[in-house]
């Protein structure tokens, strides 16, 4: 799904943490908020990585947010964007744990070519605190696990391609 060379955003949480170690020795660029995603990159040089200013947000994977975070965004286009969300509903669409995201989420939308969500199946038929907007915002989910066919139909409803590595 990633282009050689391209330039991608890696969002925070742990699912953009494990795509993350996945690509460290795939030749692409990265923009990331998520501190823990730039330290492994960092150790491949196969592209640039990128870490725009900002706020550290503290959590078991923290990230950066904020004012410097918006500033550093507005001069430039992404290929990709891949976010993790906390909860994936037919009604409430994509929902997130915390305000802070939901913004980062928005900002990401306009200056993506792609919106890529990164969701386990434990993420569907869920809701989490705020909601980032509905199915259709994103153009395609990466899903692993036992996702019920009915949560599957949602998505592609919505116009969202579904992928299930294998």
């Amino acid at each position: 799904m990633i282009q050689e060379n391209s330039w991608i955003f890696l969002g925070s949480g742990t699912t953009c943490l494990a795509l993350a170690e996945e690509l460290r020795d795939f030749p692409v660029n990265v923009m990331t908020n998520n501190l823990a995603v730039a330290g492994v990159l960092a150790q491949s040089r196969q592209g640039q990585v990128i870490m725009p200013g900002g706020t550290v947000f503290g959590s078991s994977c923290p990230f950066l947010y904020g004012d410097l975070l918006h500033a550093s965004l507005d001069s430039v286009t992404l290929s990709q964007a891949f976010l993790g969300v906390s909860g994936i509903d037919p009604d409430f669409g994509y929902s997130l744990s915390n305000a802070v995201e939901c913004s980062i989420f928005a900002r990401l939308r306009q200056i993506s070519r792609e919106v890529v969500i990164l969701a386990d199946a434990s993420k569907f038929g869920k809701t989490s605190f705020m909601g980032a907007g509905p199915l259709s915002i994103a153009d395609t989910i990466v899903t692993a696990g036992a996702v019920p066919e009915q949560s599957l139909d949602w998505c592609r409803a919505a116009g969202v391609k579904v992928v299930k590595p294998e």
